[in-house]
């Protein structure tokens, strides 16, 4: 799921939409495979970087809130945002089944 601030600018959940914005991850300590996010990136190849790798959600939730990054974390966490975020789903070509 993507996370950003209520007033983002993304219009809509397309790659090339997405791509044109800053992207932080959430993290698992010890758990060395990248994210959903980064290994879409990397096994086809994008050219995009993710920006910064979090492993506290609520630092992730502070960078969102003051920029235009766009957070890339697990449906589960839906539950637990703060008011004034909003969450699209991945793009279809990460997500085939949004």
């Amino acid at each position: 799921m993507l996370v950003m601030r209520q007033e983002h600018p993304l219009k809509d959940n397309t790659l090339d939409e997405v791509s044109r914005f800053p992207i932080c991850v959430t993290i698992i300590p010890g758990f060395s495979q990248g994210s959903r996010m980064e290994m879409f990136i990397s096994r086809y190849k994008i050219d995009k970087a993710v920006s910064a790798r979090l492993s506290n959600m609520r630092v992730m939730f502070e960078l969102i809130q003051q920029s235009d990054f766009i957070g890339s974390t697990s449906r589960l966490h839906k539950n637990v945002l703060p008011q004034g975020f909003r969450t699209m789903s991945m793009p279809n070509e990460i997500d085939p089944e949004s």
